[in-house]
Parts: C-alpha cells; structure tokens; sequence
C-alpha cells in the first residue's frame, strides 16, 4: 500500500463546506487503496488576521511567540479536517509539526538558502539548489557543529 501526501492551502480549507470537499477528496484516495496524510494551512486568511493581531499589541513581535500564535491557523484547520473525516465513518486524528518531532529551520549566508527538516537529531534533510551543494553542506556543518 503506497502513502499519499496531499497539501492543501488556506484557499482550499477557507470554509467549513471546502473542508468537506478535502475531507472527501482524502477518502476516495484512501477507498483507491492508499495511506493518506494530509498537511493543511490555515484557512483563508487566518495567518494575515493573526499577523494583523500580533502588530496590533507589538511593534516587534517575539519571533517565538509570533511562531506559536501563527501555528494555530494550522491546528484549527487539522482539528476540523479530523472532525469531517470521523464523521464521514473514517479514523483521522490531527497533529502539529511539534507533536510528531517535526522541527524546521532555516538558514541563509552567501546567498545560499538552506531549509532543514529533521524528524530526529541525526537525521537531517536539506532543500537546496544543486549548484549550492557543496557550500550548503558547509554552511549546515558550520551551524549544527557536524
């Protein structure tokens, strides 16, 4: 059985009727015979209204706290998806990055921009450009002391 891994944008879970049509979406993929794992973003324009509401108390807001405010965006449209799908007769269960060991970072220099993600403390997968390989991997070992 292969696993499919279906992103959906803030426009495509806006509403509670396009959370459905996801919900929907996702079950036909797994009826096909497929493990399905959904990643999805908050819906329509939460993110905006959040960052909207962090500059309404800070001028400056903490980077920390702005991260944890935005994550929930992310947290309500994955509880809804999981409520639509139990409803719907299917076992679904919402997490957050954090809850599954799921950390990212990124890291510029030389005009190089290294994304990593690491699901462990050895592990580690970076998204670079393939002309960029050899000094991304400096530049990683340099910042994570490898």
């Amino acid at each position: 059985m292969k696993t499919i891994v279906q992103k959906y944008g803030g426009s495509s879970v806006a509403t509670s009727e396009k959370i459905q049509k996801v919900a929907d979406a996702l079950i036909k993929k797994k009826n096909e015979g497929n493990n399905v794992v959904a990643v999805v973003s908050a819906m329509g324009d939460t993110t905006d209204d959040l960052i909207n509401l962090a500059m309404a108390v800070s001028s400056n807001p903490d980077k920390r706290e702005l991260d944890a405010l935005l994550s929930t965006g992310e947290m309500i449209s994955s509880s809804l998806l999981a409520m639509s799908l139990k409803s719907k007769g299917y076992d679904a269960i919402s997490y957050t990055a954090y809850q599954i060991g799921i950390k990212t970072s990124g890291i510029s220099e030389a005009n190089i921009e290294v994304k990593m993600i690491t699901t462990s403390e050895i592990r580690i997968t970076c998204a670079i450009k393939q002309e960029h390989k050899i000094k991304a991997i400096e530049i990683a070992a340099k910042h994570f002391n490898l």
